[in-house]
């Protein structure tokens, strides 16, 4: 009889009877996970329970010690039933390179950012975006001699430790994944014309 069980997980994970009870009804697969991220309470509650049906499991988890640093162009590794999965920026990009096989390390990915002038470019883009009350805005630093890009920061952004807190349009890396008409990146091309028909003088 597991009515006891579901009584005592309603309680200590705070959710309903009816809600702790649908954990209980797949009886070809007994193993659920109820709260990813306990708290040290929940847990103390379910080691004092001491019930064959309520338990304490653990899993990997990745950290991102930076924070929000760099978060759209990295994503993050989610879940995708209860596989870790990459998703979003290059951690969904890369992630049968970075993923490995069973005892086969995943490859690196080495990029072109450069710490310092991503740092600077995410200050910067934060204090336009107070300064100016805007919803949105990106940074792209790229080197001219070989087009690598040396910074790219996005704002509204996201901690990848805490994603499961945040809207999915954060997640976008609106630098390279949305379209938006290219209007200061044409008037050169336009000046040049205007110069070339001698319709305007330097």
């Amino acid at each position: 009889d597991s009515s006891l069980a579901i009584q005592k997980l309603a309680e200590v994970a705070s959710i309903s009877v009816d809600q702790a009870s649908k954990f209980f009804e797949k009886k070809d697969d007994p193993f659920e996970v109820v709260e990813r991220y306990p708290s040290e309470a929940q847990l103390d509650a379910v080691r004092r329970l001491n019930l064959k049906e309520i338990s304490i499991g653990y899993e990997e988890r990745r950290v991102y010690p930076a924070g929000n640093f760099l978060s759209q162009v990295l994503g993050f590794l989610g879940f995708s039933g209860d596989d870790r999965i990459g998703q979003y920026g290059i951690e969904s990009f890369y992630e049968s390179r970075l993923s490995g096989k069973s005892y086969v390390r995943g490859d690196d990915i080495i990029l072109t950012i450069d710490k310092n002038i991503q740092l600077f470019a995410e200050q910067e883009l934060g204090y336009l975006m107070k300064k100016w009350s805007s919803v949105s805005g990106s940074i792209i630093v790229q080197n001219p001699q070989d087009g690598s890009i040396l910074a790219m920061a996005g704002s509204p952004s996201f901690d990848p430790n805490n994603y499961g807190q945040y809207r999915l349009e954060n997640f976008t890396n609106k630098s390279v994944q949305e379209m938006f008409e290219p209007g200061s990146s044409f008037k050169p091309i336009t000046l040049s014309g205007a110069l070339d028909q001698k319709k305007v003088v330097p």
